[in-house]
């Protein structure tokens, strides 16, 4: 992928993607509707979730995506968070479930991300794919995490902006 030098980029651009690092960096711990923690495990469940739904062509219901993340079991039932015309019917409607969630213990070392992973990836051939390695680690973790998406047109600063956000500059 092409770099582009900072000094190339519109001041108001850098302003923007700077006041985002900083909300990014001093946010705290956010919750999935219900309250409950987001984790390692519940993310990786859910990136494998919709990039499968997404090679398939389907859409993906994000209120029935929260409920198989919250699922423990390790099976993705995908019928249940797609729709072949993305409109939710009175019977896909579902009932809150409270899961228990792992805490850490208190002899288990917090996690330290020091750098940002990609969880999808395209493939050579265009298609999109979970990098495994990525959700490996993620699944390792059983504390809160932070997942920071970056989705635009081409040549449009998403590299950059990843880049400032993890404090890297080129």
């Amino acid at each position: 992928m092409d770099e582009v030098l900072e000094g190339k980029l519109d001041r108001e651009f850098q302003m923007q993607a700077e006041r985002l690092r900083n909300y990014v960096l001093n946010s705290e711990l956010e919750s999935t509707m219900g309250g409950h923690k987001v984790n390692g495990q519940m993310l990786a469940r859910m990136v494998e979730t919709c990039v499968s739904s997404m090679c398939k062509g389907q859409r993906i219901i994000l209120e029935n995506l929260r409920d198989i993340v919250l699922c423990e079991k390790p099976t993705v039932e995908l019928d249940k968070v797609t729709a072949v015309k993305g409109v939710k019917t009175a019977s896909q409607t579902k009932m809150e479930r409270i899961v228990p969630l792992t805490k850490p213990s208190a002899g288990s070392a917090m996690y330290d991300m020091q750098e940002p992973m990609c969880l999808i990836e395209n493939s050579a051939s265009g298609e999109l794919r979970v990098n495994q390695e990525a959700v490996n680690i993620l699944s390792e973790i059983s504390q809160p995490v932070v997942v920071v998406a970056v989705v635009g047109l081409y040549r449009t600063g998403k590299s950059y902006l990843m880049n400032k956000l993890a404090g890297k500059l080129r």
